[in-house]
């Protein structure tokens, strides 16, 4: 079905949940009027509520179409095919999110979630990236803080390293350090589906290439892989980072999309930043143990009893005005000017969780203004990755409140930043959705 004929731009599913109603809100504040969008979800007087709870934010918006959810192959078909792009909010994505690619495959439906489940991603890419393509339908799972800024920063990196030294880096080595004061229900169900149905050796021994036809395993140096700990001169001291496998999978199959752009060597490798070698070392032991009780039946059962039950429960807003996400990254290669390094910085100060969905709002509408561009000769479809949005996506993050620098200087000014051959991409904070 052609995108003309579709009744609405954009379907949100799953708008009572925690993240759900963050991205409902912001898109009530922030899109074009002209907009035409659809809450779906079970509950008809719950979706009314929220479409006129909404509507404070801009009164002369038209209100949102309210559409029943039911998660039926037969169904799904027939919603999907009214949208241009779904906005899944609903997880675990392991447990409710194959019923709804399936549908967005078929039907030609641009896809996008807040998944972090690397396992289930991969169901996804063997299961349903044919039929996605057959269909010309975009999927783009993990929009969200896992795993946009990891492998955005890749590409931006990746980009002007090749603009400037003619040819791609050989290596990425990022710090990634992200300020989270609370997880809603939702997430915790998350972690703790994905460590039931798929266990936990992917966490504790991450495979870069796990989303990739050709899965290679990293070699860590036996005392990194028994303390985790390595020094790098620039970044500092550094630690095992508990999102870094998933992150690290999406980058390189990033590197698989676009034999292009990235190197067919190139070794994208992610850390938790750490305060000296001791807190590193606690750091990865604590990370370790709690991967190895989440496999653990009793323990996941316990997580699971303890954590909030209640449609859109989460950490109250007020409790994550303090919440924040860096990352430091360096490029490095060979090339005919000898060895060569870029530096990238990325920084958000604000509510995670919404930046979790101001990266799948502007995902959003990147693929309703101009679709993916992957620099291949025209458009691409079937199980894509954030990058695959281009710098039309970072255009539009630079607009919303994400600050982006790459630097090939090595002189820093007093602040940190560097002085010269700059390409900074700054710019203020965007008010989130209000309470």
């Amino acid at each position: 079905m052609e995108n003309e004929s579709r009744k609405y731009d954009i379907v949100l599913l799953g708008p009572t949940g925690y993240t759900g109603r963050f991205v409902a809100e912001y898109i009530a504040q922030y899109f074009p009027p002209d907009v035409s969008w659809a809450l779906a979800g079970r509950s008809h007087r719950k979706l009314h509520e929220l479409a006129v709870d909404i509507q404070k934010f801009n009164a002369d918006r038209k209100p949102p179409g309210i559409e029943i959810l039911e998660l039926l192959p037969e169904r799904l078909q027939r919603l999907t095919r009214k949208a241009k792009v779904i906005i899944n909010a609903i997880g675990p994505y392991s447990i409710h999110g194959s019923a709804v690619v399936e549908a967005c495959a078929f039907s030609g439906t641009q896809y996008l979630d807040f998944s972090t489940e690397t396992a289930w991603i991969r169901d996804v890419i063997q299961m349903y990236d044919a039929t996605a393509k057959a269909h010309k339908a975009v999927i783009i799972p993990a929009i969200g803080n896992s795993s946009s800024p990891s492998d955005l920063t890749a590409f931006l990196l990746t980009k002007h390293f090749s603009q400037y030294y003619g040819r791609p880096p050989d290596n990425i080595q990022t710090s990634f350090n992200m300020r989270l004061n609370g997880m809603s229900g939702g997430s915790l169900a998350s972690v703790v589906s994905v460590a039931s149905r798929y266990g936990v050796w992917n966490l504790l021994f991450p495979n870069p290439g796990f989303l990739t036809p050709n899965p290679s395993s990293r070699h860590k140096q036996l005392f990194k892989r028994i303390f985790g700990y390595t020094f790098d001169a620039k970044l500092g001291h550094l630690t095992t980072s508990f999102a870094a496998a998933g992150n690290e999978a999406v980058v390189h199959r990033s590197k698989f999309l676009r034999p292009d752009l990235y190197s067919k060597n190139l070794s994208y490798q992610e850390y938790m930043p750490a305060t000296g070698v001791f807190q590193a070392v606690i750091i990865h032991l604590v990370t370790i143990i709690g991967v190895l009780l989440l496999a653990l039946p009793p323990f996941r059962s316990l997580v699971d009893r303890l954590r909030p039950k209640e449609t859109g429960s989460g950490p109250k807003r007020e409790l994550l005005q303090d919440e924040m996400i860096e990352l430091n990254a360096i490029a490095s290669g060979r090339t005919n000017y000898g060895s060569k390094e870029l530096r990238a910085k990325y920084t958000f100060h604000g509510p995670m969780y919404g930046h979790s969905v101001l990266l799948a709002a502007e995902a959003a509408m990147v693929l309703l203004d101009r679709g993916v561009d992957t620099g291949l000769g025209g458009e691409q479809y079937g199980v894509l990755t954030p990058s695959c949005l281009g710098m039309a996506f970072v255009d539009r993050l630079r607009e919303s409140g994400v600050a982006l620098e790459i630097s090939m200087g090595e002189t820093m000014n007093r602040n940190g930043h560097p002085e010269e051959d700059v390409i900074r991409y700054k710019h203020s904070m965007v008010v989130m959705p209000r309470q």
